[in-house]
């Protein structure tokens, strides 16, 4: 029983590695895109409040805003494809038959079956 638990919990997990590295991979990219574009909107915006210049702030703060809100999207990225719900499942999936069989074994020798 314990080996085919073991090979059961390595394949559900060794199933998921290359999505979880490719969700890595295009996580770390677009972070740094986000945050070289990030870094420019907001050397723009300095440059323009330094300069006393007005007229194009409100453009830039935008820009400053939206990569922000972009930066928190792509870090809030899940970047293992389970959640707590799917680890439980597997977890009362594996534990259910051992638990079971102890139950069996404790009651089953009281009672004589």
């Amino acid at each position: 029983y314990s080996i085919l638990v073991c090979v059961t919990i390595l394949l559900f997990f060794i199933s998921m590695w290359s999505t979880h590295n490719a969700i890595v991979r295009v996580k770390r990219h677009e972070l740094e895109i986000v945050r070289r574009n990030l870094e420019n909107a907001r050397c723009n915006l300095k440059q323009q409040a330094s300069h006393g210049l007005e007229g194009g702030m409100e453009r830039i703060y935008s820009a400053v805003v939206t990569w922000g809100i972009y930066e928190k999207q792509v870090q809030e990225i899940i970047e293992w494809p389970y959640n707590a719900g799917i680890i439980r499942r597997l977890a009362v999936t594996i534990l259910s038959p051992g638990i079971i069989y102890l139950i069996k074994i404790l009651f089953g020798s009281r009672l004589g079956i």
